[in-house]
């Protein structure tokens, strides 16, 4: 039992770095795309962006200053500790699937990007 369970464990692990290698954040004139693999995606509109900050602490560090309810964020980062939160509007229509699990309600998006100021820049023009 213990074997099929490592097993099992060692298969998902491949499959799910396999998937990241297919992942990509794209960001057009109408919305942010972003694809984590199989573990993550969202169709977030650009207007329902309300504001993207650096995250320079850990996210129970910037929680305990922006308390938020836990069915209210979702963390989109595989491996890497997030490095942006974007807080989106109140209402906002977006598509947002975590898990397999299809999203609604969600106000702050964790992820991780290699470069956050360009995102950052590229939101603000």
């Amino acid at each position: 039992m213990f074997a099929a369970g490592s097993v099992y464990t060692l298969v998902w692990l491949l499959g799910d770095r396999w998937l990241l290698r297919g992942g990509h954040h794209v960001l057009t004139s109408t919305h942010l795309d972003l694809q984590v693999g199989a573990r993550a995606s969202a169709c977030i509109p650009r207007d329902a962006i309300e504001e993207a900050q650096p995250l320079r602490q850990p996210v129970l560090e910037w929680r305990r200053a922006h308390p938020y309810r836990d069915r209210e964020a979702v963390n989109i980062t595989p491996f890497d500790k997030p490095n942006l939160v974007l807080r989106l509007r109140a209402g906002a229509l977006c598509t947002m699937t975590h898990h397999g699990v299809e999203r609604s309600g969600v106000r702050y998006v964790f992820l991780y990007l290699d470069c956050p100021q360009q995102l950052l820049r590229a939101l603000a023009a």
